[in-house]
Protein backbone atom coordinates (compact mmCIF):
# COMPACT_ATOMS: atom_id res chain seq x y z
CA UNK A 1 0.00 0.00 0.00
CA UNK A 2 1.40 3.40 -1.00
CA UNK A 3 1.58 5.87 1.91
CA UNK A 4 1.11 9.58 1.31
CA UNK A 5 1.36 12.30 3.96
CA UNK A 6 -0.33 15.63 3.18
CA UNK A 7 0.69 18.82 4.94
CA UNK A 8 -1.46 21.56 6.47
CA UNK A 9 -4.45 22.36 4.25
CA UNK A 10 -5.91 25.20 6.36
CA UNK A 11 -9.17 25.48 4.45
CA UNK A 12 -7.59 25.65 0.98
CA UNK A 13 -10.15 23.48 -0.83
CA UNK A 14 -9.21 24.44 -4.40
CA UNK A 15 -5.59 23.50 -3.84
CA UNK A 16 -6.52 20.29 -2.05
CA UNK A 17 -8.66 19.21 -5.00
CA UNK A 18 -5.79 19.94 -7.39
CA UNK A 19 -3.38 17.94 -5.24
CA UNK A 20 -5.70 14.96 -4.95
CA UNK A 21 -6.23 14.97 -8.71
CA UNK A 22 -2.46 14.93 -9.23
CA UNK A 23 -2.03 12.05 -6.80
CA UNK A 24 -4.53 9.79 -8.60
CA UNK A 25 -5.36 7.88 -5.42
CA UNK A 26 -7.13 4.53 -5.30
CA UNK A 27 -7.83 1.70 -2.88
CA UNK A 28 -4.14 0.76 -2.76
CA UNK A 29 -3.36 4.08 -1.06
CA UNK A 30 -3.03 5.06 2.58
CA UNK A 31 -3.47 8.82 3.02
CA UNK A 32 -2.42 10.56 6.22
CA UNK A 33 -3.25 14.22 6.80
CA UNK A 34 -0.74 15.80 9.17
CA UNK A 35 -3.35 18.02 10.85
CA UNK A 36 -4.74 21.55 10.54
CA UNK A 37 -7.31 20.90 7.84
CA UNK A 38 -9.19 23.96 9.07
CA UNK A 39 -8.97 27.71 9.82
CA UNK A 40 -7.20 30.62 8.10
CA UNK A 41 -8.16 29.65 4.53
CA UNK A 42 -11.37 30.23 2.56
CA UNK A 43 -13.34 26.99 2.99
CA UNK A 44 -12.68 24.95 6.12
CA UNK A 45 -16.06 23.23 5.94
CA UNK A 46 -15.48 22.24 2.33
CA UNK A 47 -12.10 20.75 3.20
CA UNK A 48 -13.58 18.66 6.02
CA UNK A 49 -16.27 17.32 3.69
CA UNK A 50 -13.77 16.58 0.91
CA UNK A 51 -11.49 14.67 3.23
CA UNK A 52 -14.40 12.70 4.66
CA UNK A 53 -15.55 11.79 1.14
CA UNK A 54 -12.03 10.64 0.32
CA UNK A 55 -12.46 7.76 2.75
CA UNK A 56 -14.54 5.96 0.11
CA UNK A 57 -11.81 6.27 -2.51
CA UNK A 58 -8.70 5.04 -0.68
CA UNK A 59 -7.67 1.99 1.30
CA UNK A 60 -7.03 3.89 4.53
CA UNK A 61 -7.43 7.51 5.57
CA UNK A 62 -5.99 8.96 8.78
CA UNK A 63 -6.39 12.45 10.23
CA UNK A 64 -3.64 13.33 12.69
CA UNK A 65 -4.80 15.96 15.15
CA UNK A 66 -3.50 19.48 14.68
CA UNK A 67 -3.82 22.36 17.11
CA UNK A 68 -6.53 23.78 14.84
CA UNK A 69 -8.59 20.58 14.97
CA UNK A 70 -8.34 20.82 18.74
CA UNK A 71 -9.30 24.50 18.69
CA UNK A 72 -12.19 23.92 16.30
CA UNK A 73 -13.68 21.13 18.40
CA UNK A 74 -13.50 23.25 21.55
CA UNK A 75 -14.97 26.43 20.06
CA UNK A 76 -17.42 24.92 17.52
CA UNK A 77 -17.24 27.99 15.28
CA UNK A 78 -17.45 26.08 12.00
CA UNK A 79 -20.69 25.22 10.26
CA UNK A 80 -20.41 21.43 10.44
CA UNK A 81 -22.86 18.60 10.95
CA UNK A 82 -22.64 16.25 13.93
CA UNK A 83 -20.96 13.63 11.74
CA UNK A 84 -18.39 16.17 10.56
CA UNK A 85 -17.64 17.25 14.11
CA UNK A 86 -17.25 13.60 15.06
CA UNK A 87 -14.77 13.14 12.24
CA UNK A 88 -12.59 16.02 13.48
CA UNK A 89 -12.86 14.75 17.04
CA UNK A 90 -11.76 11.27 15.93
CA UNK A 91 -8.35 12.60 14.85
CA UNK A 92 -5.37 10.88 16.49
CA UNK A 93 -2.30 12.31 18.21
CA UNK A 94 0.02 10.36 15.94
CA UNK A 95 0.13 7.62 13.34
CA UNK A 96 2.87 5.00 13.63
CA UNK A 97 3.89 3.14 10.49
CA UNK A 98 6.77 0.95 9.36
CA UNK A 99 9.78 2.92 10.56
CA UNK A 100 8.00 6.27 10.67
CA UNK A 101 5.69 8.43 12.74
CA UNK A 102 3.32 11.19 11.60
CA UNK A 103 2.56 13.99 14.06
CA UNK A 104 1.31 17.52 13.66
CA UNK A 105 3.86 19.57 15.56
CA UNK A 106 6.86 17.63 16.78
CA UNK A 107 8.44 15.37 19.38
CA UNK A 108 8.96 16.87 22.85
CA UNK A 109 12.40 15.88 24.14
CA UNK A 110 10.87 14.54 27.36
CA UNK A 111 8.73 12.04 25.42
CA UNK A 112 10.63 8.76 25.47
CA UNK A 113 7.92 6.21 24.69
CA UNK A 114 4.54 6.01 23.01
CA UNK A 115 1.66 3.70 23.86
CA UNK A 116 0.61 1.32 21.12
CA UNK A 117 -2.78 3.01 20.71
CA UNK A 118 -2.82 6.83 20.46
CA UNK A 119 -6.41 6.89 21.73
CA UNK A 120 -5.07 5.82 25.13
CA UNK A 121 -4.05 9.45 25.63
CA UNK A 122 -7.69 10.56 25.73
CA UNK A 123 -8.19 8.87 29.09
CA UNK A 124 -5.30 10.61 30.84
CA UNK A 125 -5.58 13.50 33.25
CA UNK A 126 -4.53 16.93 31.97
CA UNK A 127 -1.25 16.81 33.90
CA UNK A 128 -0.30 13.41 32.48
CA UNK A 129 -1.34 14.41 28.99
CA UNK A 130 0.82 17.49 28.63
CA UNK A 131 3.71 15.90 26.73
CA UNK A 132 1.31 14.32 24.26
CA UNK A 133 -0.53 17.63 23.88
CA UNK A 134 2.79 19.23 23.02
CA UNK A 135 3.05 16.95 20.01
CA UNK A 136 0.44 19.27 18.48
CA UNK A 137 2.45 22.45 19.12
CA UNK A 138 6.16 21.75 19.45
CA UNK A 139 8.38 23.98 17.36
CA UNK A 140 11.28 25.37 19.35
CA UNK A 141 13.16 23.88 22.27
CA UNK A 142 15.65 25.56 24.59
CA UNK A 143 19.25 24.56 25.36
CA UNK A 144 17.99 21.94 27.83
CA UNK A 145 15.59 20.50 25.27
CA UNK A 146 12.47 21.87 26.94
CA UNK A 147 9.39 23.03 25.02
CA UNK A 148 9.28 26.76 24.26
CA UNK A 149 5.92 28.40 23.61
CA UNK A 150 5.66 30.40 20.38
CA UNK A 151 5.40 33.72 22.24
CA UNK A 152 8.50 32.95 24.32
CA UNK A 153 11.00 32.00 21.63
CA UNK A 154 14.49 33.49 21.70
CA UNK A 155 17.45 33.44 19.26
CA UNK A 156 19.15 30.71 21.31
CA UNK A 157 16.30 28.23 20.88
CA UNK A 158 16.52 25.55 18.18
CA UNK A 159 13.93 23.82 16.05
CA UNK A 160 13.03 20.43 17.54
CA UNK A 161 13.77 18.44 14.37
CA UNK A 162 17.36 19.66 14.33
CA UNK A 163 17.99 17.76 17.57
CA UNK A 164 15.54 14.88 17.23
CA UNK A 165 17.46 11.60 17.64
CA UNK A 166 15.22 9.27 15.66
CA UNK A 167 13.85 7.45 18.73
CA UNK A 168 10.46 6.94 17.07
CA UNK A 169 11.75 6.45 13.54
CA UNK A 170 11.49 9.01 10.76
CA UNK A 171 8.96 11.71 11.66
CA UNK A 172 6.70 13.48 9.16
CA UNK A 173 5.16 16.64 10.55
CA UNK A 174 3.24 19.82 9.74
CA UNK A 175 2.60 22.91 11.90
CA UNK A 176 5.76 24.84 11.00
CA UNK A 177 5.37 26.53 7.59
CA UNK A 178 8.53 26.17 5.54
CA UNK A 179 8.19 28.54 2.63
CA UNK A 180 10.24 26.63 0.07
CA UNK A 181 9.03 24.58 -2.88
CA UNK A 182 10.02 21.13 -1.58
CA UNK A 183 9.62 19.37 1.79
CA UNK A 184 12.02 20.47 4.52
CA UNK A 185 14.48 17.66 5.17
CA UNK A 186 16.15 16.93 8.52
CA UNK A 187 18.25 13.93 9.51
CA UNK A 188 15.31 12.07 11.03
CA UNK A 189 12.32 14.19 10.03
CA UNK A 190 10.50 15.82 7.10
CA UNK A 191 8.44 19.02 7.26
CA UNK A 192 5.35 18.83 5.04
CA UNK A 193 3.78 22.28 5.62
CA UNK A 194 4.89 24.53 2.76
CA UNK A 195 2.60 27.42 3.61
CA UNK A 196 -0.24 26.95 1.15
CA UNK A 197 -2.52 29.33 3.06
CA UNK A 198 0.24 31.96 2.83
CA UNK A 199 0.22 31.75 -0.94
CA UNK A 200 2.92 29.12 -1.32
CA UNK A 201 2.60 25.33 -1.82
CA UNK A 202 0.39 22.45 -0.69
CA UNK A 203 2.54 19.36 -0.35
CA UNK A 204 2.12 15.58 -0.37
CA UNK A 205 5.03 13.32 0.56
CA UNK A 206 5.37 9.63 -0.32
CA UNK A 207 6.75 7.35 2.40
CA UNK A 208 8.47 4.11 1.51
CA UNK A 209 8.72 0.96 3.64
CA UNK A 210 11.18 1.62 6.44
CA UNK A 211 10.08 5.24 6.72
CA UNK A 212 12.23 7.16 4.25
CA UNK A 213 10.75 9.74 1.90
CA UNK A 214 10.26 8.40 -1.62
CA UNK A 215 9.27 11.64 -3.36
CA UNK A 216 6.76 14.47 -3.19
CA UNK A 217 4.13 16.38 -5.15
CA UNK A 218 3.22 20.04 -4.65
CA UNK A 219 0.65 22.43 -6.06
CA UNK A 220 0.85 26.20 -6.09
CA UNK A 221 -1.70 28.15 -4.04
CA UNK A 222 -4.21 30.10 -6.11
CA UNK A 223 -3.60 33.16 -3.94
CA UNK A 224 -2.44 34.30 -0.52
CA UNK A 225 -5.22 33.88 2.01
CA UNK A 226 -3.40 34.83 5.19
CA UNK A 227 -0.35 36.83 6.26
CA UNK A 228 2.75 34.73 7.06
CA UNK A 229 3.00 36.41 10.46
CA UNK A 230 -0.25 34.67 11.43
CA UNK A 231 1.45 31.46 12.54
CA UNK A 232 -0.02 29.35 15.31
Amino acid sequence: MRTTVIGDVHGCLEELNQLLEALRLDHDDRVIFAGDLVHKGPDSEGVVRRVMALRDDVGELVLVRGNHEEKACKQRLLNLTDDEWSFLASSVYWYAGDGYLVVHGGIPTELTELPADPRWVEGLSNSKRKYFDRMLRTRRIDAEGKFVALADTSPTDTFWAERYDGRFGHVYFGHEPFLGTVPEIFRHAVGTDLGCVFGRQLCAVFVEDGGRMAGSVTVQAAQQYCEPRDVD
